[in-house]
């Protein structure tokens, strides 16, 4: 696809690879950090917006793939009010705030220091569960705060 990308190497080339790919992200990046910690989403909203209305204009902007990602919110503070580990690989958290309660899945985290009573910040968007026939939310990235 047109994202792809690959090379091929003799061993004798990596050094003469390894300067100009460093000089090619020195010219981009000049004296800027390199993005660390910055969260990038499409805006902070609380925990009573995440419901079919969101789903639903979620997906009349689609088709989302590379270069346009599906939308990505912030919500928080959020208290977790339960925790489950699902087969050692992903973790289902329950959140609430003023309130107001929802499911959210987290794929390839266990949720390491993440526990019940937490209070976090989530960057998050709306799915539809089909097997629970609910709106929740797939989690990106979270932290304590």
């Amino acid at each position: 696809h047109p994202a792809a990308a690959g090379v091929t190497l003799r061993p004798d080339q990596i050094p003469a690879f390894a300067q100009a790919f460093a000089d090619a992200v020195q010219r981009q990046l000049g004296d800027r950090p390199p993005a660390g910690r910055e969260v990038l989403h499409d805006g902070e909203i609380a925990l009573e917006a995440v419901d079919a209305a969101l789903l639903d204009a979620v997906r009349r902007v689609a088709p989302y793939g590379v270069g346009f990602e599906p939308p990505r919110f912030v919500f928080g503070p959020l208290r977790v009010d339960s925790k489950r580990v699902i087969k050692q690989a992903h973790v289902s958290l329950g959140f609430e705030q003023g309130g107001r309660r929802v499911s959210a899945i987290w794929f390839g985290s266990i949720g390491e220091g993440i526990e019940r009573g937490s209070d976090v910040m989530v960057l998050a968007g709306p799915v539809f569960d089909t097997y629970r026939r609910r709106v929740e939310l797939r989690i990106h990235r979270l932290w304590r705060v």
